[in-house]
């Protein structure tokens, strides 16, 4: 067992990830003081009609993936987007780490008909 998972957080984590993909329609898009208390920042935090996934804290890189599947910049226009959530690897101080990458699902658009969707977003 990941030692990770017996320090469990409110919002989406990699290590919830690490077994399987997961597929989301969000629900709604709020910002949010994220982190302890003396260091916390205002952050994108996205919810989801699926009771069981987590809340995910949205860096640059995942809301513009999102907007792009979303057909829009506006997070207003983010909600009843589906969205697959995986786990995945990036450069950081020049090392590989694990990381959250938002795609489009393959299955099926990625937005309920009031975006566009559009081709994966690899990030």
């Amino acid at each position: 067992m990941n030692f990770k998972k017996s320090f469990p957080s409110k919002y989406l984590s990699v290590t919830d990830l690490a077994n399987r993909p997961v597929a989301a329609t969000i629900k709604s898009v709020s910002a949010e003081n994220v982190g302890p208390a003396e260091a916390a920042e205002l952050k994108l935090v996205v919810r989801f009609e699926e009771p069981d996934v987590k809340p995910l804290v949205c860096n640059l890189t995942r809301a513009e993936a999102i907007a792009e599947l979303a057909g829009s910049e506006d997070t207003d226009n983010w909600v009843g987007t589906r969205i697959l959530i995986r786990k995945g690897s990036t450069s950081y101080k020049g090392k590989r780490v694990a990381c959250i990458i938002v795609e489009r699902p393959t299955t099926g658009p990625a937005t309920d008909g009031a975006g566009s969707a559009s081709a994966e977003v690899g990030f």
